[in-house]
């Protein structure tokens, strides 16, 4: 199957009654339904999906082309998706940043969307150290910070 994971802040201020009265039902640019979102590129060939809630994320890397490092980082919703040749992907998110998910398969065309909705105004209180996993900025190793962008 083909996964298409979403990742999305809704906007907490979004008027569906102004946007039915002045915009046709539709959002405006002063009454936008969604703060921002992420959707990185779909994959093809998995096989199954998990979702782990929970759970600790192994955060792993290098700093300046040196030094490896590996921290467990704990309270993350995981969705793993095993790809056909057994490949396993990952996305993450903190559960402090989490409102909730919401995954729904598409039998014809065999695809399978995942979302991840965040807490509103949370894109402030968040990294980003990898595409697709997101991490409360007090869980994250402060040796790790300062190499942050």
């Amino acid at each position: 199957m083909k996964v298409i994971v979403t990742f999305k802040e809704l906007n907490p201020d979004y008027d569906q009654e102004y946007a039915n009265e002045y915009q046709d039902g539709n959002e405006s640019e002063s009454n936008w339904k969604v703060n921002w979102q992420d959707e990185p590129d779909p994959y093809e060939d998995v096989s199954e999906i998990r979702v782990l809630d929970n759970a600790t994320y192994k955060l792993w890397g290098t700093i300046n082309e040196k030094t490896d490092f590996s921290y467990d980082i704990p309270n993350m919703t995981i969705l793993e998706c095993i790809k056909n040749d057994s490949q396993v992907l990952q996305f993450a998110v903190s559960k402090t940043l989490l409102k909730r998910t919401h995954k729904v398969y598409n039998n014809k065309y065999k695809t399978m969307r995942f979302y991840f909705y965040f807490v509103p105004n949370s894109k402030q209180i968040m990294k980003d150290p990898v595409d697709g996993v997101y991490i409360f900025i007090e869980n994250i190793p402060k040796e790790l910070l300062k190499y942050h962008k």
